[in-house]
């Protein structure tokens, strides 16, 4: 996600690490989650790609999508496993509010 967004939103104190430009996200998610001493349970990734739900299920994380108006949540498919989708990004909030 671009990072100007999480700055706007105000999730940034949610966030232990914010990695953009990354090729393979899920093993880049799986070296902070092992630096961090982690468990994968209480670990999630925000994408707008179905790449980045794939990666997300990779790496045993939860797998968040931010559905816009260029990536429609029908490019999806029914075979991408996604924890949770938001039209808005603030969504993410709902998501995270909801697992407390």
């Amino acid at each position: 996600m671009a990072e100007h967004l999480i700055d706007a939103t105000d999730i940034r104190k949610y966030c232990e690490c914010v990695h953009v430009h990354i090729h393979n996200k899920a093993r880049q998610v799986q070296a902070v989650i092992d630096t961090m001493d982690l468990k994968r349970s209480e670990c999630l990734m925000m994408g707008d790609l179905p790449s980045d739900a794939i990666h997300a299920k990779e790496a045993g994380i939860h797998g968040l999508v931010y559905v816009n108006e260029h990536v429609p949540r029908d490019i999806f498919g029914s075979s991408t496993n996604i924890d949770f989708a938001t039209t808005s990004f603030v969504g993410l909030l709902d998501y995270i509010r909801a697992q407390e």
